[in-house]
């Protein structure tokens, strides 16, 4: 039996999940990232289950995974219904005084690096703009007006199918002008002169 929160841990990770939920494998694949990641660090992670779950299918996933964090079985599901976890699976990351730093359900796109982010920042490897940097990217920079560029692409592969070279080459100038950084705009243009 393990404990939920160890003091003497700089940060706390507790996973709520049912495992025969369709994202888990998902999940069962980032925890073994994560636990790889952070095992000479001071973090103390643990699975908490339903009493309800289905051991034997939780039992193949965890060795499948090489999942070694230890696993909580929680008894008439009091530690959901205490901590009003509604979506599975959930992640709650704490700092070393047990103050909640992030509760992440699971997303399909950059859920490692959102959690090791948190789990990086309770143990002082980033500070607040690092962090700030993983949970909110910024946008991907263009040169000039991508939009109107892309729609020249389009237009460009359009006129290449129906066999006007000379329109597609003519978008395809368009499209480099509007932005020369897009790459697709060369190839339409390389495509269109060997037409």
């Amino acid at each position: 039996s393990s404990p939920l929160f160890v003091s003497r841990a700089n940060a706390n990770v507790f996973v709520f999940l049912d495992p025969e939920q369709e994202s888990t494998d998902a999940v069962f694949e980032t925890l073994a990232k994560l636990e790889r990641r952070f095992d000479k660090s001071s973090v103390h992670f643990v699975l908490i289950v339903s009493e309800t779950a289905d051991r034997e299918v939780l039992g193949r996933k965890l060795r499948a995974h090489s999942i070694a964090m230890p696993t909580l079985i929680d008894v008439g599901d009091a530690l959901e219904g205490q901590l009003g976890v509604v979506v599975f699976p959930s992640v709650g990351v704490l700092d070393r005084e047990g103050k909640l730093l992030r509760y992440q359900f699971f997303l399909k796109v950059n859920f490692f690096n959102v959690l090791e982010a948190e789990i990086r920042h309770a143990l002082g490897e980033i500070d607040d703009a690092g962090l700030d940097r993983v949970l909110q990217p910024s946008r991907p920079q263009w040169g000039g007006d991508a939009p109107a560029s892309l729609r020249y692409v389009k237009l460009a592969e359009i006129q290449l199918k129906a066999g006007h070279n000379d329109k597609a080459a003519e978008s395809a100038r368009h499209a480099i002008e509007k932005d020369p950084k897009n790459a697709a705009a060369y190839g339409v243009a390389a495509a269109a002169a060997a037409a």
